[in-house]
């Protein structure tokens, strides 16, 4: 314990007071960056100009149309109306252990709080 102080804390003396809040900064910086390693965003499907999306649960440094931890919805451009489904309790329980929903799927997220209200 004393060495990881030394290496977090700029003073060479280990049991300074200084050192528990550099300690606790760095690892609420590393909790944050693992929180957002998931991602809930849209995976491609479909033939040329007739797209198709899955609304998926993914490990966000994978590529857009990769693997995908867990499918919560579709979504269809081309129909009318209501052009997507979403299980929110699924996508509820993702958010709450830390998954980041991207610009459109938080929309989406949005549109059906309000259906179901």
């Amino acid at each position: 314990m004393l060495d990881m102080r030394r290496e977090l804390c700029y003073s060479a003396v280990p049991t300074c007071g200084s050192c528990i809040p550099t300690i606790r900064k760095q690892n609420s910086q590393i909790i944050t960056q693992y929180l957002n390693m998931v991602a809930i965003r849209l995976n491609r499907q479909g033939s040329k100009d007739r797209p198709f999306y899955k609304i998926v649960v993914v490990d966000s440094r994978s590529r857009r149309d990769g693997d995908f931890i867990a499918q919560v919805g579709t979504y269809n451009p081309m129909a009318e109306g209501e052009n997507f489904t979403l299980n929110l309790e699924e996508v509820e329980k993702w958010i709450s252990q830390g998954a980041q929903p991207s610009e459109t799927v938080a929309s989406m997220i949005k549109k059906a709080r309000a259906a179901k209200a």
